[in-house]
């Protein structure tokens, strides 16, 4: 039987943190830096998604740059929730939401325009039966209330739907995003592995 993470994890804010998820029912804690991560018992381990989420919060947190974030005001929080949205819209596969966030004049500097990179999108959520999305917000620069620059840790794991296993990778991104009619949406975007220079 499958658990649903979203209903059994939780996310606590706090100074010097943006999320952290814990199990109320496993124990085992293991550290690195400021977030927690919890070894799952052998029984929990059948559960695919919780186990693809414990693999990238290892890898995600095994980098101090990945645990950054604090408490946000104005819009810092509607900045936080959008990454949250985007977050959750990748967990589900929801396509469209994620186009919706993106500007129609987006480009990246690796040349993708906004067509292309929903077509990115299709691909790896066709390839993935599952997928688990962790972000760590390490800082946001809100300029005039119209334009802002986030930097990102985010630990990304799927589930193959050849069966093949569970692949994870932490990325750092670089984020431009601005404010439409109240709204915020990405026009570029850099990305790289962790450790790595990004482009």
């Amino acid at each position: 039987m499958t658990t649903n993470m979203r209903t059994t994890s939780q996310k606590i804010r706090g100074p010097g943190i943006h999320s952290v998820f814990y199990q109320r029912t496993l124990a085992n804690a293991v550290c690195w830096s400021r977030i927690t991560v919890i070894a799952a018992p052998q029984t929990f381990c059948s559960d695919e998604k919780a186990m693809t989420r414990i693999l990238i919060l290892s890898l995600i947190c095994a980098f101090p740059t990945g645990c950054g974030g604090g408490p946000a005001t104005g819009p810092e929080e509607a900045l936080r929730a959008w990454v949250d949205a985007a977050e959750a819209a990748a967990e589900d596969k929801d396509r469209r939401r994620l186009l919706g966030m993106i500007s129609a004049d987006y480009v990246d500097s690796r040349g993708n325009d906004h067509e292309q990179i929903g077509n990115i999108f299709r691909l790896y959520f066709l390839r993935q039966q599952s997928v688990a999305i962790l972000t760590s917000i390490d800082d946001i620069e809100v300029m005039g209330n119209t334009a802002a620059k986030l930097s990102l840790t985010v630990g990304m794991a799927g589930t193959e739907a050849s069966a093949l296993g569970v692949r994870a990778d932490a990325y750092d991104f670089e984020l431009e995003l601005e404010n439409t009619d109240d709204e915020w949406v990405l026009i570029g975007a850099r990305w790289g592995k962790v450790g790595r220079n990004i482009h």
